[in-house]
Order: structure tokens, then C-alpha cells, then sequence
């Protein structure tokens, strides 16, 4: 519901109108402070009460200039903001223009939490997508510190009536309204009760709407988190937000009952993705001139005395979105399976905050479909990758090659003077890390690492650039490139411990035969990376020596200088002639014995007997 804000002086009202601004000052001797009102475009809503004393009236104590001096720069703000410049060096302008104080976004304290649930339930009631989840963290230590939330408790209450949904404080200061528009709702909190420690959220409680309030203990909530989805009433799928949680890993509602797919399968949150929300054009502000004060009282502290009158007021600010990314790749990840690297250049709009990653398994579910639709596109997968996440590593990254760590079981990648891991997601839900890099030149770079699911399968990758208010291009009047990827399985099975290491290997060697043999041998059940073999996955072995070599021979020696030995396997046990080298006596060997998989894993020219867990053995005619 909105509430009413009265004026004394008719010429205010005019001004609140100029370029859009809704000013919240309220100067009534009959109404209490009515808190925060929404203002968003076509009648939506906004925020901000401030209530001076009644004997202080507009016409001899409020200078109305400011709601003048805020209106003519708004052009301005408008013509920054939409080359991308972060809003608060366009609002550093203002504020040296006008010698007043000029803040974006200013709630705080119980202001600040009714806003984000409010906002969070937004998310998802104006996003086109379904089966997606939106959540807000109100608990973590930077956002009760940021906010002043330590030590309050705050009650909040949403209200289903008919096609409609309020929101309130316990104190009905706080309220607003939204049309549900036809989106059906089970499970609301009726009732959200927060309770903040000094670092943390201490306790969170809702009530829902389809319990009775009374003898029903409240749901507790790890956080607050909304599922849009598409049940089915009477043979119609229909849209539906619900309030749900996790537990044990999985999605419930907050009856307990199990949140499931159409085929009965229970759903963790890994199996959903967040909703896209719509861009948000409308900026909110807060404006005071510090030289002008006035006796006020404030609800938000609840205190009565001399500050600056702080305007409020939303305003509709043209937001381009960011150009088309260039410099787009999708690469091999080496020495792994089931992985390729995306990357890109740094987008040129300086209030890019994210970046999307379209996936289809053709290059025409991407280019043809506008981005609105791509992200319910059957086919299409969508991932959010924030830059705020990004691990910065600030050098130049070669992607394309590595060394494998076999200690750490990853590869290790050279980015400068620095050794670097790229860590890449090893199952289905899990997410991937964003690293920025920089080019040859000193430009910004974007990597990231993702899950393929099928080895030598070409598939297609677009990246679109995400700015502040979720803005990017419609795929449309501006097209994104789209990239072909293919993931190459060059992940060797591990070769630790395929046969002993034996104290004398002379006396495993046959001069007749010209053979080494070993009595016994373990096949490897895992690849280098730790990750199971495939099962069955057909081994074979392979032998590598080196007779009287004029170099140093050690673990990091590549087995692309090592020649290939005959390898064979019977009753149990393995062979490697050396015959075709004649051997004599006195010449001494460096063996490596290496397990192979069918698509020819370790390739000789890719891996050092150090990557693979294998062993350089040293064989003495005598």
C-alpha cells in the first residue's frame, strides 16, 4: 500500500514531478512518519520519510531551491551514466555543482533489510525465466556492518490478497504493494522475524501463509531464498514463487516436504539456476545540503533534532548496455578431460559488474534467439560469472600449456614469474572460478574454466558483458560472436605403482631373451587428476628407455626423448624387450613403464614420467 505524503506548499508538489523525482519530505501536523514508500517507473514504488516538527512550515523554513538545483542535473547524471561511467564518479559532478551531498542508494538499519526482501521477491516475480531459484544472504558480517544491524530485530509480514502481495514492518511504517500478475504463491513467509548478533544473522523465523499462526513453530532460515517454478493445477502448468530452503543438501518447502522435477526427483540447489532479473533503470538517491538545517525527526533512528533535510527520489536513467566482447575463445583445457577455458577481453564499459556464458550444442541455438529467450531456450545453459569473484593474477596466462603437478593433482600454469592453478569444475552443478589476466600488451583478459560433457563433441560458447543495472545486449540490434570449443581427453591414467621397484633390477632381466620381466603388475583404477577410470576402460602399457644416454636423466626428463620398448602382458605378469636395442654388457638403461588408456594417454610428447606417477628405474648389463 502507498502511503500518503502531505504538503503545506502545492509549489513542492510540482517540483517532486520535474524530471521524474518523487521527494519524500512530509510536512503534516496529522500524519506520523510514514517510513518508506516505493517510486519506480509506471506507477511502481520507491523509498524515504522524513517528518520535521509540525510548528516548521515549507514557506518560511524549507528552501525548495534544492528540488531545482537536484532537477538540473539530472540531464547531466543521465548523459554520464549512459556511457557506462560508474555512478558515483557522475555523482562526484553533481555534488561539486551543487555543494551538496549527493549519495546513491543511502538506506540503512530496518530500511535496508525490507528493501532486499522486497527486491529479492521482485527478482523472480519479473523474471521471464522458470525453475530458477533468487536468493539473498541478509546475514553475512559485511552486510550487518555496512548496515548497522548489530543488536536490532526486525519483523516483516507479506500479505496474499488476490492477485496482489503487501509488504510491511511490525510498526507499519514500512509498507509497499505489488500485482502478482496472475503468479501463484503456496508458500510466503506471512511472518519473517530477524535477529542480528554482533557478526551475524542470530536467528531468522518465518511463519507461512498456509499455517495457522497460532500452534505452528515458525521455519528457521539459513537465508532467504524464493523458487520460481511451473507446477501443475488441473492438468495447467502454472507460475508459482515459494519461499523454500535448503536441507541436508537438498531443496524443501518449509512443510519439510521435499521440492521435486516433474519426474519425482529431488532437487538440490546445483540442479537450479538463479533467475535473471530484469535491468534496473531507475537509480534511487539521496540528496542534502549540508549547510541547511532543520529540527527533524527521523524515524530510521528515532531521534528529533538539527540535521540537513536528505531529499529521496528515484530517477529514470538512460543505461546502454556494454558492446560486444571481442577477443572471445574457447580452448582445450590441457592435460585434463571433460574441460575447456573461455576467454575474453576485458569489456570496455567501466560499470561491467559480470559476465554471462551461453552453451548450446549448435552455433544456431545461439546466434538466432534474442537474449531474453536465450536463457529459457531448450539446450541453452546459462552461467554468471560476477567480477567481483574474479581472482586477479595480474600477468599474462599461456592456456595452452602446462605442467602437471602430481602432488596436487592439478596443472600448474606460468602467468609471468608466477605459478598458477585454473581450477576446473569436476561435476555437474559445481561452479567454475573467474580469473582475470592480462594480455601481452597489458590488456585486461577474463579466463574460466568449465565442465564439458562430452570428450570431442564440438559445442558453442557465446560471453556477453552484464553492466550494474543487468544490462546487456538484445543478441539483436547488437550480435554477440559465437565460438566453437571442443574438449580433447588428454588425461592419462596414473602409472604409480604398476609394478614394484625392485632392489637389484639386473635380476629380473633375462640375457638369453634379452627381457626384463616382473612377476606381477596393478592395473591403476584412477587418472592423474584423482578422478576414477572409467569402467571398463581398456589399459594397455608402454615401456620407454634410453641406452647410455649423454644427458642427465631425472623425473622431469620428457618421455618424448626416451625411445618406445615391445611391452607384453601374460599370466599375471609383464615383459619389456630390449632386444631391438642390443643390449651388452655394460650399458646401462633408464626405463619408464607407463599404463595407457584407449585414447592413448600419456601421449610422449605432452608429459614428463614426474606428471604421471611414474618411476625412472636404471637397468646395468653385467
Amino acid at each position: 500500500m502507498t502511503s500518503m505524503t502531505h504538503f503545506r506548499n502545492p509549489a513542492i508538489i510540482g517540483m517532486l514531478l520535474l524530471f521524474g523525482i518523487v521527494g519524500m519530505l512530509v510536512l503534516s501536523d496529522t500524519t506520523p512518519p510514514t517510513g518508506m514508500v516505493i517510486a519506480e517507473p509506471k506507477g511502481a514504488s520507491f523509498y524515504g520519510a522524513y517528518l520535521p516538527k509540525p510548528e516548521i512550515t515549507s514557506t518560511v523554513n524549507f528552501d525548495t531551491g534544492i528540488y531545482q538545483k537536484i532537477a538540473a542535473q539530472l540531464p547531466i547524471l543521465s548523459a554520464c551514466a549512459d556511457k557506462g561511467t560508474p555512478l558515483e564518479t557522475c555523482l562526484a559532478t553533481a555534488q561539486a555543482a551543487t555543494g551538496f551531498t549527493w549519495e546513491p542508494d543511502c538506506m540503512k538499519g530496518k530500511e535496508r533489510v525490507f528493501y532486499d526482501i522486497i527486491e529479492t521477491f521482485e527478482d523472480c516475480l519479473n523474471s521471464s525465466e522458470s525453475n530458477c531459484y533468487c536468493e539473498k544472504n541478509l546475514g553475512s558480517s559485511s552486510y550487518i556492518t555496512k548496515n548497522g544491524l548489530s543488536g536490532h530485530a526486525y519483523t516483516f509480514a507479506m500479505r496474499k490478497d488476490g492477485n496482489s502481495i503487501s509488504f510491511a514492518d511490525d510498526s507499519g511504517a514500512l509498507s509497499y504493494a505489488s500485482s502478482l500478475r496472475g503468479i501463484a504463491s503456496t508458500y510466503l513467509p506471512e511472518k519473517l522475524a530477524l535477529t542480528y548478533g554482533d557478526t551475524g544473522l542470530a536467528k531468522a523465523e518465518a511463519q507461512i501463509t498456509t499455517m495457522p499462526l497460532s500452534g505452528t513453530a515458525p521455519v528457521s532460515l539459513p537465508s532467504l531464498l524464493f523458487y520460481k517454478h511451473s507446477p501443475q493445477k488441473e492438468g495447467k502448468a502454472e507460475q508459482a514463487i515459494d519461499l523454500i530452503m535448503e536441507s541436508n543438501g537438498k531443496l524443501a518447502y518449509p512443510t519439510s516436504a521435499m521440492v521435486t522435477d516433474g519426474a519425482g526427483r529431488q532437487l538440490s540447489k546445483a540442479d537450479l539456476r538463479p533467475c535473471t532479473p530484469k535491468p534496473k533503470t531507475v537509480q534511487r538517491f539521496c540528496v542534502s545540503d549540508p549547510a541547511a538545517k532543520y529540527i527533524i525527526h527521523d524515524p530510521a533512528d528515532g531521534e528529533t533534532k538539527e540535521r540537513p533535510i536528505t531529499i529521496r527520489f528515484a530517477a529514470h536513467l538512460p543505461d546502454s548496455p556494454p558492446p560486444p566482447l571481442t577477443g572471445v575463445k574457447a580452448l582445450d583445457y590441457p592435460k585434463a578431460d571433460y574441460s575447456a577455458i573461455l576467454s575474453w577481453e576485458e569489456s570496455s564499459a567501466p560499470d561491467t559488474t559480470s559476465y554471462r556464458i551461453y552453451r548450446a550444442s549448435s552455433p544456431e541455438a545461439l546466434s538466432s534467439t534474442p537474449i531474453a529467450e536465450l536463457s529459457a531456450k531448450e539446450g541453452v545453459s546459462v552461467i554468471t560469472a560476477r567480477t567481483e569473484d574474479a581472482e586477479d593474477l595480474n600477468a599474462a596466462v599461456d592456456v595452452g600449456a602446462c605442467t602437471f603437478d602430481y602432488s596436487l593433482k592439478q596443472c600448474v600454469f606460468s602467468a609471468g614469474e608466477k605459478k598458477v592453478l585454473l581450477k576446473r569444475p569436476k561435476g555437474l552443478g559445481e561452479q567454475g572460478q573467474l580469473y582475470r589476466s592480462r594480455t601481452a600488451d597489458g590488456k585486461g583478459m577474463y579466463l574460466y574454466p568449465l565442465l564439458i560433457m562430452e570428450n570431442g563433441k564440438e559445442q558453442s560458447f557465446a560471453v556477453t558483458a552484464v553492466d550494474r543495472n543487468g544490462n546487456e545486449i538484445d543478441n539483436v540490434k547488437q550480435k554477440f560472436s559465437v565460438m566453437p570449443g571442443t574438449s580433447v581427453d588428454d588425461l592419462p591414467p596414473r602409472s604409480e605403482g604398476i609394478v614394484g621397484l625392485l632392489a637389484n633390477l639386473f635380476s629380473s632381466y633375462d640375457k638369453g631373451s634379452q627381457t626384463l620381466s616382473y612377476p606381477s603388475f596393478t592395473p591403476p583404477t584412477r587418472n592423474i587428476d584423482n578422478t576414477l577410470l572409467l569402467s571398463p576402460e581398456p589399459l594397455s602399457y608402454a615401456a620407454y628407455g634410453l641406452k647410455n644416454p649423454a644427458i642427465a636423466i631425472s623425473p622431469d626428463t620428457p618421455l618424448s626423448l626416451f625411445s618406445a620398448l615391445p611391452v607384453s602382458t601374460a599370466s599375471g605378469g609383464l615383459s619389456i624387450s630390449l632386444k631391438e636395442t642390443n643390449p651388452k654388457e655394460g650399458d646401462t638403461y633408464y626405463l619408464v613403464l607407463v599404463a595407457q588408456d584407449a585414447a592413448g594417454n600419456p601421449k610422449p610428447g605432452q608429459f614428463t614420467p614426474k606428471e604421471i606417477g611414474a618411476t625412472v628405474q636404471t637397468l646395468t648389463i653385467s
